[in-house]
């Protein structure tokens, strides 16, 4: 299980974002099956839709803001791919397989 967790853990989007991931079509499976690439991008969308940045003249780069709301750093790490509700719904659908395959597990490892 510790494997699991492992790959779970580095392909959940907070080490690797999901547009970089596009790029690498043989690895694209681990990120689909993390279940924390799902609950990272949800609260990444939930953090950062209608979020306004305001920048410091120490900030600007070449006398501009690099971004100015949310939905650019969405749109440049690719978190806009997908919305928070499929999202939630992939983690429900989780929720349910797990138990699932739990009480199948319990139900035949007593015979």
């Amino acid at each position: 299980m510790s494997l699991v967790f492992e790959i779970t853990r580095l392909y959940g989007g907070f080490f690797i974002s999901p547009l970089l991931m596009q790029a690498s079509r043989n690895w694209q499976f681990a990120r689909d099956l993390s279940f924390l690439n799902y609950v990272f991008v949800g609260i990444a969308i939930n953090e950062f839709s209608g979020l306004e940045f305001y920048c410091t003249p120490k900030q600007l780069v070449k006398g501009v803001c690099p971004y100015t709301n949310g939905e650019q750093v969405m749109a440049v790490y690719g978190y806009d791919l997908t919305s928070l509700g499929f999202n939630a719904g992939i983690l429900v659908v989780y929720i349910f397989g797990c138990r699932f395959f739990a009480y199948l597990a319990l139900r035949f490892i007593k015979n």
